[in-house]
């Protein structure tokens, strides 16, 4: 199994939504008869190619392969289990947005696999945030756990600006608006124009009301998530980037 699984993800990467699938049945039934220690180096093979598939068009690719995502990390042994770490870390931003995902299941899914990368990364505040769904506060978990990754959560957050899903562009709106830590390349001074201050219970980015993330505006947020946007939503963006990425995410139109 090992010397055919370069070639088997390889031939997938251009397969079809069905064979894609059937792929991932056959991974998931063959490590279930390995050995831990062929299992742990055949999931740190797989992982990397499970990734891409989170934003898959298709809903239930996306929850096969998040599933697994959630299975296989859990079998790495031994010296494996640094360099798993690694890709876990990278699948962190992409399963927060996922659980708000329009698909319930998939929502469910990547709840699960972020709950299961918390515990084996051990950090135990995004385990608490994810196990009690507070999802207005694990973007900022994540930004306060590992500072040096703020450029890469950027990066990544990028595409979801442009996703079909308008759950999954709010979601990546919210998660550009909060504050970042002190000391990174984007830290500015000043409140955070997606952080919801508790008014009334009220979640972040909620409409309702009294919350003061609804018509924050001024301070660089679209709002309310429906409106033209003001000049610069992403107030902490350095001046380096682009000025093409001023623009509205909920409506796809420009500043």
């Amino acid at each position: 199994m090992l010397v055919l699984l370069p070639d088997i993800m390889a031939s997938q990467e251009n397969a079809n939504t069905d064979n894609k699938m059937k792929a991932l049945l056959v991974f998931r039934n063959v490590l279930g008869h390995m050995s831990r220690e062929e299992a742990s180096l055949t999931a740190l093979q797989l992982v990397e190619k499970l990734l891409p598939l989170f934003d898959d068009e298709s809903s239930q690719l996306r929850e096969l392969s998040i599933c697994l995502f959630r299975d296989v990390i859990q079998m790495v042994v031994g010296k494996d289990k640094k360099q798993m770490e690694e890709n876990v870390r990278r699948s962190l931003l992409p399963l927060f947005f996922r659980m708000s995902d329009q698909s319930e299941s998939v929502a469910k899914a990547s709840q699960e696999a972020l709950l299961v990368a918390a515990k084996l990364l051990k950090w135990r505040q995004l385990t608490h945030l994810t196990q009690t769904q507070q999802t207005c506060r694990i973007g900022e978990c994540l930004l306060v756990q590992d500072r040096s990754r703020v450029e890469e959560y950027l990066s990544q957050s990028l595409p979801y600006l442009k996703d079909a899903q308008v759950p999954l562009r709010e979601a990546a709106v919210r998660f550009i608006g909060e504050p970042q830590p002190l000391g990174s390349l984007f830290w500015l001074p000043g409140p955070s124009p997606s952080r919801c201050t508790g008014s009334k219970g009220q979640p972040c980015g909620c409409q309702s009301p009294g919350c003061p993330v609804q018509g924050v505006g001024s301070q660089g947020l679209c709002a309310s998530l429906s409106q033209p946007c003001p000049r610069r939503w992403a107030w902490w963006l350095p001046r380096s980037v682009p000025p093409r990425l001023g623009y509205c995410p909920s409506l796809g139109s420009p500043c």
